[in-house]
């Protein structure tokens, strides 16, 4: 047990050094977009790693937040390689971080912005969690009038919350 918590300890000093570097970086030039989404990787992969404590948790939500809300005020798509599970964390960490407001706002300008499978499935995420009925339903009813072509994984579990009947095959085969 020794060497594995040496071990860990290790990856974390590196890690930690990685987003000083990258930090830095980013803040030496602002407008190197490449930088910023190389930076906002380097978090969310830590924080999604689950070796950091709680405090320190949180505080790499809250940078990864700010970073985030500053690509979205830039328009920031998957035509400029943003991958788009970001603005579906950081919304989720916003809420996680207990500011209910900001994340719900965040995901409705988010909704407003871009026609993307991921972003409406953040939504119907977050007002699940937050139980916000009627923003939910209201999604779902976006998603079946917009022009985004749903996965099959997506479409199925968009199914399963429109069609009352499949909801009740799939309580009684567990």
């Amino acid at each position: 047990s020794h060497y594995a918590s040496s071990a860990l300890t290790e990856i974390k000093r590196k890690v930690d050094n990685s987003v000083i570097d990258l930090s830095k970086l980013v803040q030496e030039d602002e407008s190197i977009v490449q930088n910023k989404l190389l930076y906002a990787k380097t978090m969310h992969d830590y924080i999604s790693s689950d070796i950091l404590d709680p405090a320190n948790r949180k505080k790499y939500q809250r940078q990864f937040c700010d970073l985030i809300i500053q690509l979205f005020e830039a328009k920031i798509s998957v035509a400029n390689g943003m991958d788009m599970n970001f603005y579906k964390d950081a919304a989720l960490y916003l809420q996680d971080l207990g500011k209910s407001k900001e994340a719900k706002s965040f995901i409705a300008d988010c909704l407003t912005t871009f026609d993307h499978e991921v972003i409406y499935f953040a939504a119907l995420e977050l007002y699940y969690i937050l139980e916000e009925r009627d923003l939910f339903q209201q999604t779902i009813q976006r998603i079946r009038t917009s022009r985004v072509q749903l996965s099959p994984e997506r479409l199925a579990s968009l199914r399963y919350f429109i069609d009352p009947q499949l909801r009740h095959k799939e309580v009684a085969k567990a």
